[in-house]
């Protein structure tokens, strides 16, 4: 909705603009001075609507951010469970050589 109001006022600001350059070529400085203010007064609300449009992507932003750092935590923590079973089954493949050895020994 928003965005809808914001692409309106954008419409809304170029065309008073266009008015008060009109009003202006016609020789008419009293109107085209209250078209202006009028317009400043938009300008001003729709910066503030952008404003705010930004301030929530930025909210947005922080939140994809913050849970993206929970799953690269998740996730750090599985490599590191992971590479703790590689190293046990690796310490364990070592010894097959010798416990073989042993057991062929009682044969």
């Amino acid at each position: 909705m928003k965005e809808a109001l914001l692409n309106y006022l954008f419409r809304i600001i170029a065309d008073l603009r266009r008015a008060e350059i009109l009003l202006i070529n016609k020789g008419d400085p009293e109107k085209a001075s209250d078209v202006r203010e009028v317009n400043k007064t938009l300008s001003c609300f729709r910066d503030k609507l952008v404003l705010m449009q930004l301030t929530e992507a930025g909210s947005r932003l922080n939140d994809a951010v913050s849970r993206l750092q929970v799953i690269t935590g998740d996730l750090q923590v599985y490599l590191n469970k992971r590479e703790e079973a590689r190293s046990r089954l690796d310490a364990v493949l070592v010894n097959i050589p010798a416990v073989l050895t042993t057991l062929r020994s009682f044969v």
